[in-house]
């Protein structure tokens, strides 16, 4: 009786540790950017840490990225913290969007110089990759976080992505999700899922 007794108290206890290594695995991952700290729940399974320049992850607590595998680099996130500058945070994401379009469009021209001295089938091929490399902007919405003003944008190009612009005083957190475009219906759903527990302090 006593060894029975024993073996269900084993189990008990195995039990309640697995419960609460469960629990901490459920909880916010908090990035710290200057004087704010942004907290966001990750997708299961996911770390954080920085970029490799061979590709890939290395696992660092203080990381401000997050990644599902540290030999692939996407499924992956970073956040970035900006100045605030403009009318409003509608204003500045516009901005921001029609910048990077306008590096785009410098890499695209440089591109087709270099497509014109290949000539020939090289042309082609590189304006087959400039057409390959322009990101699109699916949508845009405002987002309903808690006290924050915030913005989500998507877009689609070879890497399609999820950002989330919020303003908190004079500065700016984007925090962004991205994946290859094929791979994007696959983890659509969990981005959003992440986006929706955003808090910044």
């Amino acid at each position: 009786m006593r060894v029975d007794r024993n073996h269900f108290l084993v189990i008990l206890v195995v039990s309640l540790l697995v419960t609460l290594a469960s629990g901490c695995g459920r909880g916010k991952a908090d990035f710290t950017a200057g004087s704010l700290k942004v907290s966001v729940k990750l997708p299961p399974g996911w770390q954080r840490g920085e970029p490799r320049a061979s590709g890939g992850y290395r696992v660092s607590s203080g990381g401000m990225f997050f990644f599902e595998d540290v030999g692939r680099d996407d499924p992956s996130g970073d956040i970035v913290v900006m100045p605030f500058e403009g009318a409003s945070l509608t204003a500045y994401v516009d901005d921001v969007v029609r910048q990077t379009k306008n590096m785009e469009e410098l890499g695209l021209k440089l591109a087709e110089t270099l497509g014109k001295a290949a000539g020939g089938g090289a042309g082609e091929q590189i304006d087959e990759a400039r057409r390959e490399a322009q990101s699109v902007q699916v949508t845009k919405r405002n987002l309903n976080l808690v006290g924050l003003e915030a913005i989500e944008v998507t877009t689609t190009s070879p890497r399609s992505t999820v950002q989330v612009y919020v303003r908190k005083g004079d500065k700016v957190v984007v925090i962004t999700f991205g994946v290859e475009k094929e791979d994007f219906p696959k983890y659509e759903k969990t981005f959003r899922d992440a986006v929706e527990t955003i808090e910044v302090n």
